[in-house]
């Protein structure tokens, strides 16, 4: 039974709804492709599908709008897929339950998915209403794009004739983004190097962090649960040597981690443990909103037959202490311009690996630290893997569709200036501007939304029905 029936706009939170009810995390996106096209279809719309399941689509103009400038809207089709501890839900098999609470759209213990899949239900209610008026529309919905934007960079851009491009994968209604950070996976691989274990075996869990999106909330100063074991443990360490048997924090790397567990080999667990009460004590201090329930805990595991060698235990330690992680640039204005999540740590029978994800709004940034990265991997003995880079997107300077998204603001929210920036997150549009042979005019919006990538993710209804709005005035100007 449909939740948001009644809310505006009611084609759109029908569409939303269908979406939810569809799993499409990334790497899965065949079945909400399918659904697309089959809408798609159904409405008499011009539509393709590469071997990615990138979907591309194309509506006419309305009579007398023919003359109208095309229009790419784009927005992508993956959602990240996390879950509460306590909940057994299975993003492959299960759809969503959805809930609405004071005037915000949830889901029950998992994430929403609102990113992105509020874009491509508004694009569906664009391509579906023949009553709109607009030019030529096109929509665009990519996959993978929490991952690494693998279907904007491997999307065959020669299909698209517009060259005003709004991109529907922004989190706040006040703001038009005019450029973006670009990426790069960064990945440490340490060959483990296993010995007799005579000791117990400690397990040190931080926990009850907040977590969120590694671009958007990098500047909140949330913890990061894989750095605060980091320096517990090389704390630790430098106090009473002792070797890891295992270390294991968050799975995707553009998500700030919430939750690391270690195993450790040592003979002195109570000491650790009021150790690490102490410690829990100093986080608490130093940390935000949420972030204040953290918890950093000690207990006893029995004896494990084998650990990882004094020196790998040094060398992993020593690089989740020394890497550059969390804020690491910010412009005089405040903005984020390059930053580095230590998403991943994982440890299985042949090595250890830690996989980071550095953003920059400016390439210099990228060369910089990239030859940091290599170095520190060099140093410490470490396979290093750099890789999955995507482009920044630099503001346009002198662009048409800004101003008009200005005027379109001004006028619906009754003379309220709107507020142009940058963005310190990826989203597609450096891929569609080298697509485009850097022709395109783009702009970047969205309504309302809080904790994406989290349980807590949360729409604000309200707010998607008046993006939805201002979207369908931007349609038809010239």
């Amino acid at each position: 039974m449909s939740v948001l029936k009644g809310y505006y706009p009611e084609n759109v939170f029908g569409f939303f709804e269908d979406i939810c009810a569809i799993p499409h995390g990334s790497g899965d996106e065949e079945r909400i492709a399918d659904y697309i096209e089959s809408v798609c279809r159904e409405a008499g719309v011009y539509v393709y599908r590469d071997r990615f399941n990138n979907v591309f689509a194309r509506k006419n103009a309305k009579e007398g709008f023919e003359d109208y400038p095309a229009v790419l809207l784009q927005g992508h089709t993956d959602m990240v897929c996390e879950k509460s501890a306590d909940r057994t839900h299975d993003f492959t098999k299960d759809g969503l339950k959805l809930q609405v609470k004071d005037g915000f759209l949830t889901a029950s213990g998992t994430t929403l998915g609102a990113d992105n899949g509020i874009a491509v239900a508004m694009m569906l209610g664009v391509l579906t209403d023949k009553e709109l008026e607009h030019g030529v529309v096109e929509c665009l919905f990519t996959v993978d794009e929490e991952r690494g934007m693998t279907g904007a960079a491997n999307f065959d851009f020669s299909c698209v004739s517009a060259r005003r491009v709004i991109n529907l994968d922004s989190e706040a209604e006040v703001e038009c983004i005019v450029s973006c950070a670009g990426g790069t996976d960064i990945g440490y691989s340490f060959e483990n190097e296993y010995i007799k274990n005579v000791h117990p075996t400690a397990r040190i869990t931080v926990s009850g962090l907040s977590g969120g999106h590694s671009g958007a909330d990098i500047h909140l100063g949330r913890l990061n649960a894989n750095n605060c074991m980091a320096r517990f443990l090389w704390d630790e360490y430098n106090r009473k040597p002792f070797q890891l048997i295992s270390i294991d924090g968050g799975d995707k790397r553009n998500v700030i981690t919430g939750e690391c567990t270690a195993l450790i080999s040592c003979d002195h667990i109570d000491e650790l443990r009021q150790r690490a009460a102490l410690y829990n004590d100093e986080l608490r201090s130093r940390a935000y909103g949420a972030d204040k329930k953290v918890r950093v805990t000690v207990d006893k595991k029995g004896v494990r037959e084998r650990a990882l060698s004094f020196s790998q235990t040094s060398r992993i330690l020593r690089m989740m202490n020394l890497a550059p992680a969390g804020m690491l640039e910010k412009e005089p204005e405040g903005m984020v311009v390059a930053s580095a999540n230590l998403g991943v740590v994982s440890t299985g029978d042949e090595r250890v690996e830690l996989q980071y994800l550095f953003r920059f709004n400016a390439k210099t940034y990228y060369d910089e630290y990239r030859a940091r990265y290599e170095a520190l991997g060099e140093l410490l003995g470490a396979r290093t893997d750099i890789g999955g880079y995507y482009s920044c997107w630099e503001k346009r300077e002198g662009s048409e569709l800004v101003q008009i998204y200005r005027d379109v603001y001004s006028r619906l929210y009754n003379g309220r200036e709107a507020r142009v920036s940058g963005l310190h997150a990826g989203v597609e549009c450096g891929f569609i501007s080298e697509g485009l042979f850097g022709e395109a005019d783009l702009i970047s919006i969205g309504p309302d939304m809080f904790d994406i990538h989290t349980p807590r993710e949360r729409l604000d209804i309200l707010s998607a029905g008046r993006t939805y709005g201002l979207l369908l005035k931007l349609l038809c100007q010239k």
